[in-house]
C-alpha cells in the first residue's frame, strides 16, 4: 500500500474512533457530587433548610458557637475531610439544635434531636463514620440510621 492510501486509511480510522468517543461522552450523564446536592436544600420530615457550607477547619470548629439564633429555614453543613465519627459539642451555644450525620452516600449515620447548650462539655457522636454533619434548629421527627433521600 502506498503512503497516500495508508495516510487516508489512518485518517478514516482516526475519524471513526473520535466519532465513537464523542457519541459515548455525549451520552454519559455527569455525576453529581454529593457536596453539590448538599449545598442546596435539605429536607427532613416537613422541614426544609437552605444550608451554609463550612469547609475549613476553623469554620467547622466555630460552627454555630456565639450566634444568638439561626433562621428557621437555615442550617449548617460541615464537609469533613474524610469519613470519621465527628463529635459535636455545644460550646458557647445560645440555643438548642438538631444534628444529622451523613455518610458519603448521604445515608444517616447518626441523629441528635435536641442538643442543648447546657449539655456542654458533653460531645455527641454518630453511630457510624460520617462525611457530612448538618446542624439545624430542633426538628421533631424520627430520623433512623440508614435513612437516605433526605436531600431535595
Amino acid at each position: 500500500m502506498n503512503k497516500k492510501k495508508r495516510h487516508g486509511l489512518y485518517m478514516m480510522i482516526s475519524g471513526v474512533v473520535i466519532g465513537v468517543l464523542g457519541i459515548v461522552l455525549l451520552n454519559q450523564k455527569p455525576e453529581v457530587k454529593v457536596e453539590e446536592r448538599l449545598g442546596a436544600d435539605f429536607e427532613v420530615g416537613n422541614y426544609k433548610f437552605t444550608l451554609e457550607k463550612l469547609l475549613t477547619e476553623d469554620q467547622r470548629v466555630k460552627g454555630l458557637s456565639g450566634r444568638t439564633s439561626l433562621a428557621p429555614d437555615k442550617g449548617l453543613l460541615f464537609v469533613l475531610d474524610a469519613e470519621e465519627k465527628a463529635g459535636i459539642w455545644m460550646k458557647e451555644m445560645n440555643f438548642p439544635i438538631s444534628i444529622v450525620w451523613l455518610d458519603k452516600d448521604c445515608k444517616v449515620t447518626g441523629f441528635k434531636d435536641m442538643a442543648l447548650p447546657e449539655s456542654y462539655p458533653e460531645v455527641f457522636y454518630p453511630e457510624l463514620p460520617s462525611k457530612y454533619v448538618i446542624e439545624t434548629n430542633p426538628i421533631s421527627v424520627d430520623v433512623a440510621e440508614g435513612t437516605d433521600n433526605l436531600l431535595s
